[in-house]
């Protein structure tokens, strides 16, 4: 409900209401990702509806029409883009007790408009990750995950393919695996693996060396990214959204600039020619994520002191937790 969160926070007037952005929402009445039609592609907007509202609502009545039917039917439906909406997102974000995000950026953009602004991440059952492993193989293959819709031009499947095609050229000891179906392209070096359900995935990432997030959106967290994390694999992604807030260049992966396949092609051949570097990376993104990606870490890092703040919260003693009467979550 991209558009329609300050009409839930208003139905729950007579409780205290904590609102949950997943990305940019309530900032991009266009989209949740603030990307525009560029000619070479797609651009990143640098606007947003609460600081420039009149950018926006020209922005929309412009490209409001290229968007999907269903996206269009929910503007309408939630008025956004008209002068009663704007007024109601602002009444809205103020009368939340905190707005959280997934990343530092967009805190900086909410901040000016709210009461409470927090960075609160979601979090992962690290049971789902075994202990890395070696993944050391006798051909001295190396393989590179893709773990995405790689038909969706913003993941940036075509980006790492593109930087692939240019190391392949001089070097022929690595493997893309994407999953996905394939699109009738083919190269020597890709394996379209389907689509993968939640439970497939882990193994996936096990049998990986190197983990690629070439994304060209600006992602709140990026989920692939912490999951690769957690299997103690390196992560190669684009330094975009929530991406750098992630994953630590030089420690826990590598940060390229967006759609950029010669950049991509010089920080994938550095993890090719250095698998001492990618062992170290992929124990520090483990260490890294059970510091701050496992839920239980996240509920008592996060969630236990925002609700705590509160009269009608009582924490009694062990893991027992009395959650409040009149207390609720929008997002």
């Amino acid at each position: 409900c991209w558009n329609f969160k300050p009409h839930l926070v208003q139905a729950m007037s007579d409780f205290r209401v904590f609102l949950r952005m997943q990305a940019q929402e309530c900032l991009c009445p266009l989209n949740n990702l603030r990307l525009l039609p560029a000619d070479d592609g797609l651009k990143l907007c640098p606007h947003d509806q609460l600081a420039e509202p009149a950018e926006c609502f020209h922005c929309l009545v412009k490209r409001g029409e290229a968007s999907g039917a269903l996206h269009q039917v929910e503007r309408r439906l939630s008025a956004v883009g008209t002068p009663e909406y704007d007024q109601l997102l602002r009444k809205s974000l103020r009368q939340a007790e905190a707005v959280l995000v997934l990343n530092p950026r967009v805190a900086d953009s909410f901040r000016p408009w709210c009461r409470r602004v927090e960075v609160v991440t979601w979090g992962m059952d690290p049971t789902r990750f075994p202990p890395p492993e070696d993944t050391s193989r006798t051909d001295g293959t190396v393989r590179l995950l893709f773990a995405g819709l790689s038909r969706e031009p913003i993941k940036g499947f075509e980006v790492v393919r593109a930087a692939c095609r240019i190391l392949w050229q001089r070097r022929q000891d690595f493997q893309l695996i994407a999953t996905g179906e394939s699109s009738g392209q083919t190269d020597p070096f890709v394996r379209m693996i389907g689509w993968q359900s939640q439970s497939e995935l882990p193994a996936w990432y096990r049998q990986a060396d190197i983990c690629v997030v070439p994304t060209i959106a600006p992602d709140g967290l990026s989920r692939t990214s912490v999951e690769a994390m957690a299997s103690g694999r390196p992560v190669i992604a684009s330094r975009i959204g929530g991406l750098p807030f992630t994953v630590d260049h030089g420690r826990t992966g590598l940060l390229c600039r967006p759609g950029d396949p010669q950049g991509w092609s010089e920080a994938i051949e550095q993890l090719l020619d250095d698998a001492d570097l990618r062992r170290r990376m992929g124990k520090a993104g483990r260490t890294e994520f059970e510091r701050r990606f496992r839920w239980e870490d996240v509920i008592e890092r996060s969630y236990r002191p925002l609700l705590a703040g509160h009269a009608d919260y009582r924490l009694t003693s062990g893991d027992d937790r009395e959650l409040p009467d009149r207390l609720t979550f929008s997002g």
